[in-house]
């Protein structure tokens, strides 16, 4: 065997590999206007929801176990045309996120809209593939949970970014109709005809005690990351 020939081929794809690998980490994503993201933090797992569902102003924003509320459903529209600015929207309320003061750990919140450049949020990719920081236009600091929990109710503040599992988030487009099939969306429940399938791929999980037995749904069409 021809050990140099096997070698040089060995660095040949090790550097088409970093190209492609390099090129397809950083890839532009831009979120459709029209359509609703589920914000998943990585670190927990949990979503990016508002205190109790609230629609008043100042209301704080927190992580939550997902839910399907309106609460936890935000849109992508872009603070101008062209602009890779974002304002973020709930779907409940109608109102932005809102880095409420330029200091560490300043509360975000939800507000109406006026344009300030602390409600204008960035998307920079941080962390694993198809993972963002969510970084403040005001003073470039990013969304983060205040704590690396995994608990209902930890505060969403914004913080200087570190880099940090609690500071990257994932977006996954939602459909969650289950009721009317003449509408966008999964349409009314039906039965797997197999355990894992195009559209179905289930894995068990279990859970730390090993006592117990979990499926998770791990990649579907609004899913290809796998949360």
């Amino acid at each position: 065997m021809n050990f140099s020939l096997f070698r040089r081929g060995l660095l040949v794809v090790a550097v088409w590999w970093l190209a492609t690998g390099t090129a397809w980490a950083q890839a532009p994503f831009a979120p459709e206007e029209s359509a609703w993201y589920g914000i998943v933090a990585r670190s927990s797992g949990r979503r990016l929801d508002i205190a109790t569902a609230s629609t008043e102003a100042g209301a704080a924003s927190v992580q939550w176990e997902f839910t399907q509320a309106n609460s936890q459903q935000w849109r992508f529209v872009p603070a101008a045309k062209g602009s890779d600015f974002y304002r973020i929207e709930a779907r409940h309320s109608g109102k932005c996120l809102t880095l409420e003061k330029p200091d560490d750990n300043a509360a975000i919140v939800q507000r109406p809209w006026t344009g300030s450049f602390y409600q204008q949020w960035k998307l920079i990719p941080s962390g694993p593939i198809g993972s963002f920081m969510l970084v403040s236009r005001g003073n470039d600091k990013c969304a983060s949970l205040l704590a690396p929990d995994k608990f209902n109710g930890t505060a969403i503040v914004g913080q200087r970014p570190q880099n940090r599992g609690t500071q990257q988030w994932k977006l996954f487009k939602l459909r969650l109709n289950l009721v009317d099939p003449t509408k966008p969306g999964f349409g009314p429940p039906t039965p797997l005809s197999a355990l894992n399938t195009n559209g179905n791929e289930l894995q068990p999980v279990p859970a730390p005690d090993s006592k117990t037995l979990y499926f998770s749904r791990t990649r579907y069409a609004a899913n290809t990351e796998g949360i």
